[in-house]
């Protein structure tokens, strides 16, 4: 999966997942980044 989304065609629907988590579900996203905070990833 991770080499799919470095593709052009997978990092478009990435981003529009990404795009699309953030308008339906906010505070889902706040989860995720507040994880990836935590955990310290770039």
């Amino acid at each position: 999966m991770f080499d799919f989304v470095r593709t052009s065609d997978g990092a478009k629907l990435h981003q529009g997942f990404i795009e699309i988590i953030r308008k339906i579900f906010p505070w889902y996203w706040d989860e995720i980044c507040g994880l990836v905070d935590g955990c310290e990833i770039p």
